[in-house]
Order: C-alpha cells, then structure tokens, then sequence
C-alpha cells in the first residue's frame, strides 16, 4: 500500500464522519488519543496500532528488538546444548569441560545461527514467499484451505533443507570446526589459513554428505512444518527452541 494509512477522523457538532487516506511510510495518528506511533516497514515485526491505542502490551522485546533477541538466543542456546551433551551426557566434570569446543558452538551460534539465518529466513524468505505471513497468521482450519499458502509452505521446507542446509549450512559448520577446534592454539594442531581451513571443511563434508543432510533432514522435515507455520515474528525464537534438541545431537554426532 507504499505506506497509505486509513484513518477515521470524527467530527464534531453533527459534522458526519469520514474518512482520510493518510500518506506517510513512518507513523500513523491514533483516531482516539492522536498520538503518532512508528510502525515498522518489516511486514514480520509490525507492532499494531491496536495495542497502542488501547494501551495494552504489545509482542515484547522479541519484537522491539528482533534481530538482537536472535542473535542473543542463538549463541545462548547453542552453547548451552554443547555444556548439557558434555556434562550430561558424556559425563564430564566442570573442570574438565573442553571450552574451546564450547567456543566453537558459540561461535557458529553467534555468527550463523543468530547473524547470517536472520537474514535467511525473516529477510530472505519474506520476499522469496511474500504471502507467508499472511498465512501463518491464519487459523488451522482456514490454513488447510489455503492452497498457495500451502504450496509456499513446502517451498519454504525444500529451499530449507535442499539450500540451506545443504550448501550454507553443513559447510558454514565445518569452516568453524575445522578453523576452532581443529586448527591453532597448539603445536600438535597447527593454524590453518582461510584457504587451508575451506579446502579441509570441503574434503570432511565431502566424505559425510549423505549422512549429514539425510539425518538432519529427517529431524528438521517434520519440524519445519511447525516453525514455517507460527507467525513470522515467532519464527526464529520456535525454531530455537527446536533447534536446542538438535544442537545437541549436533555437538554429540559432529564434533569429534
């Protein structure tokens, strides 16, 4: 709508109501208290004037702060699931703990799972299926009925699992692996150059292609249907909390 906004103007002294279609991309006057408010030009994380003018709470930090509340989320979670696998179920003692594959989880979490999938899926995927929020916020019922709402939806799951995954993801993982945990810090692991550190990642995932995408697809199938389902401002953080299961199967399958 190039950022038109409907407002309903009331006038006084038995003037008749109408109606004025207001220009403007970054804020629109409540019809009761004549405040203006910045609504965002995200279609994903859009605080409603509705909240605003009725003075209730709107969908929280998440969605005053997005891309901070992921990245925040991301690194957390995935650091948390590489200290539950080693202590909880490889039965390491806290002072033993390998803090530098912690640093590697970290990192990949901080970089890539917070930084890089923000802008995959809310950015990326908002304009490649630009119909997506609408039909995340529809009932389960009305969903079942919409036909390209459901086209889009395992078009989002197979340029999940067959791009992402594939191509950014399992490489992006290797490149930190083999950079962190397996390169420098001692004279038994030597550092490894930018060149050096892609051509091993590219060789170890050459070797463990099949497994690796077979595995993590027959996790995430099932699971996309839930996050490309939930509305787009809770995406991410579902698919985080998803994702804390298989990051730890991740830091227990992968790692070594």
């Amino acid at each position: 709508m190039s950022g038109l906004r409907l407002v309903s103007a009331g006038l006084h002294h038995g003037k008749r109501r109408c109606l004025h279609m207001w220009k403007t991309p970054e804020a629109t006057r409540l019809p009761v208290t004549g405040r203006l408010i910045k609504l965002s030009r995200s279609p994903v994380f859009n605080i409603s004037a509705r909240h605003a003018a009725t003075k209730t709470p709107g969908p929280g930090f998440v969605a005053r702060h997005p891309f901070a509340s992921q990245v925040l989320i991301a690194t957390l979670k995935t650091s948390a699931a590489d200290l539950v696998v080693q202590m909880v179920v490889e039965k390491t003692d806290w002072k033993e703990i390998d803090w530098r594959r912690n640093l590697l989880y970290s990192c990949f979490g901080f970089l890539y799972l917070g930084v890089v999938q923000w802008h995959i899926y809310v950015r990326g995927f908002s304009r490649l299926f630009p119909r997506a929020g609408d039909f995340c916020n529809k009932t389960f019922r009305e969903k079942l009925k919409d036909k390209q709402g459901l086209r889009d939806l395992f078009g989002q799951i197979f340029v999940d699992l067959c791009f992402v995954q594939a191509v950014l993801y399992w490489p992006t993982f290797y490149m930190f692996k083999n950079g962190i945990l397996l390169g420098g810090f001692s004279e038994e692991k030597p550092y490894y150059g930018v060149t050096e550190t892609c051509v091993v990642a590219a060789s170890k995932y050459r070797d463990t292609f099949w497994a690796d995408n077979l595995g993590m697809s027959a996790f995430w199938f099932p699971a996309d249907i839930l996050v490309m389902s939930v509305p787009l401002h809770y995406r991410l953080p579902v698919n985080h909390t998803i994702s804390f299961l298989w990051c730890c199967i991740l830091s227990f399958w992968r790692t070594q």
